[in-house]
This record gives structure tokens, C-alpha cells and sequence, in this order.
């Protein structure tokens, strides 16, 4: 099942705690995880930082509200357990059934959200319904796709030219080719014979890759893709990459995945840009924004 909202994660904390025991963090993740019947495989997801999973982040995040609320409190570092004002909710409810809304019964979860106002966390009463990394994560993806649309336009008003020599560079900032600039060669545009550009995968020129760019708005159907097979097989080629700023129709991908004398790969517009984005190709930083964590060796009073 898709790992559910931080706030779904409440009920099955209580359950987690409803015996009155104290318990690691660590251990209170993998007793929610089997109530809630989440597999290792969706566990194992992982934040767009790469630094926490997913179901660790949101379970976190419950668990904190929890106790903001006072329905759990931190007896030590990375530990929770139920206070009585959670057991009393169980006892009332006759169940763990609790909701986001529910916490706004308790006067310090109220202070909680006041400060949060106060520190700039927007207008309303109503907490946000994802975690902060999960809101950080969606603004991210939405600016990085008007990015990307903005990419695409720019692209349209290059010449083919410019455009070919911008897909070598990125190759390059990808790793194709090294540190050696001699590797990324452009075809002079006479003399590509269907390619436009290659890239030397060694030292001693024994394997390349071969480049193929069109700045198109139409498909590519399977006419171009038999062209570019032909192109590699003229050079005794048995790597190749043809790049579009449009899309790739059905059958040129089948066409291209079913090839056996040399291997390739298409990259539509949509990858374009966002290859782009990752290895910063044309583009200049504006804002920074650094996510600090508890260093808790520093912390440490036995080192």
C-alpha cells in the first residue's frame, strides 16, 4: 500500500504505545510498520534528499505532534510514551480512531500551531496535512517543472547547431567522456553522415558513443530511428543516444528496444530537461536552502 499521510500514522502510534511502555523511536517505527502493513519495499522509499525514508519522516513527524499535543511525551532522547491524556483519549473514544482535527482539543497543540503562525508558518488555524519535507518536496517539483517548461522554450530558439553542442556538454557533465576534452567531438554539420556529435568512452579511443540531436516539436517516429541504426552501423558503432526536444512515438521505442546490433537509448524532451536540471546545464543557482540535523556525536557526553 502507498505510504499514507503523516496524520493516519496517530492511531496506530497510540496502539503502538497503549501498553504504557517507553519505547526507542527505532522500535516504535517497525511496531507502526506491521500494524499498518507496510511492506520493506515501500519502507524503504526514500525522501528526495536521500537522507530518511519516507515512512521514517512521517512517522516521525506523527509522533511529534502527538506529544505537542500531549498525548505522548519524551521520557529521554529518541523515546516515547503515552501520558495520561493519551490513555484517557483511548479510554473515552474506546478506540485509537484520532484525526488531525482531534488534536485541537488540547490547549498546547493550539499553542503549538500559534507559534508556528508566529514564526511564519502561514495563516489559518489548521495545521498543514503533509510534513514540512513533504511540502518542501512539492513546492521543489512544481518550480523544477516550470523550470523545465522554460528549459524546453529555450531550446526552440537555439540554433541546431548550438543545440547540438549544448547535448555534448551535458553528456559530458553527465561523465561520458571524462576529464579529457578531447573525448566530446562535434561533427562538423558536412560531414556528420547522421551523426552529430561522439564521445570517446577511453583514453585510447577503443569504444564511443555515438550523438544524435534534433530540436524538434514533432515526434520522432520510426523512420529517424532507422536513419540514426543505419548511422551506427556505417561507423561499426554499438552505442548510441538520440536526443529530442519532443517525444518519441511508440513504435521508435520499440524499434530502438528490440535493436540488437547496437544499443540505444532515446531521451525525449521532458528527460532533456530534467537531465538538465540535475547536472545544472545552462542554469545558475538563485536560492539555497541548507537542512540542518541534530549532529548527535557532538552531543555525545561520553566521548
Amino acid at each position: 500500500m502507498p505510504i499514507p499521510h503523516f496524520y493516519e500514522f496517530f492511531p496506530y502510534i497510540l496502539e503502538s504505545l497503549n501498553d504504557g511502555s517507553a519505547r526507542q523511536l527505532s522500535d516504535l517505527r517497525e511496531k507502526v510498520a506491521s500494524l499498518m502493513k507496510i511492506s520493506n519495499e515501500n519502507r524503504a522509499i526514500l525522501l528526495p534528499s536521500k537522507t530518511q525514508s519516507v515512512f521514517d519522516n512521517r512517522c516521525n513527524w506523527a509522533s511529534y505532534y502527538l506529544m505537542r499535543a500531549g498525548l505522548l511525551k519524551r521520557p529521554k532522547r529518541g523515546v516515547y510514551q503515552i501520558t495520561e491524556v493519551g490513555s484517557d483519549y483511548i479510554r473515552e473514544h474506546n478506540g485509537y480512531g484520532i484525526t488531525l482535527e482531534d488534536l485541537d482539543r488540547y490547549e498546547s497543540f493550539l499553542e503549538f500551531k500559534k507559534a508556528k503562525r508566529q514564526n511564519g508558518g502561514g495563516p489559518g488555524t489548521a495545521p498543514p496535512e503533509e510534513t514540512p519535507e513533504d511540502q518542501m518536496n512539492d513546492a521543489f517539483q512544481l518550480i523544477n517543472k516550470r523550470l523545465a517548461d522554460d528549459i524546453l522554450n529555450e531550446l526552440m530558439n537555439l540554433s541546431p547547431i548550438f543545440f547540438e553542442k549544448l547535448v555534448l556538454d551535458l553528456l559530458n557533465k553527465m561523465g561520458y567522456g571524462g576529464k579529457n576534452e578531447d573525448a566530446i567531438i562535434h561533427t562538423p554539420i558536412s560531414h556528420d553522415g547522421g551523426i552529430d556529435g561522439l564521445i570517446k568512452e577511453d583514453e585510447l579511443g577503443l569504444d564511443h558513443v555515438y550523438v544524435q540531436a534534433k530540436r524538434w516539436t514533432n515526434p520522432v517516429h520510426v523512420p529517424e530511428i532507422q536513419k540514426f541504426a543505419g548511422a551506427l552501423s556505417g561507423q561499426g558503432a554499438r552505442k548510441g543516444v538520440f536526443i529530442t526536444t519532443s517525444t518519441f512515438s511508440k513504435g521508435a521505442i520499440e524499434f530502438a528496444n528490440r535493436h540488437v546490433l547496437s544499443k540505444m537509448v532515446l531521451v525525449d524532451g521532458e528527460k532533456l530537461a530534467e537531465l538538465m536540471i540535475i547536472y545544472g546545464v545552462g542554469l545558475s543557482v538563485e536560492y539555497e536552502y541548507k537542512l540542518q540535523k541534530i549532529d548527535r556525536d557532538y552531543f555525545d557526553e561520553e566521548r
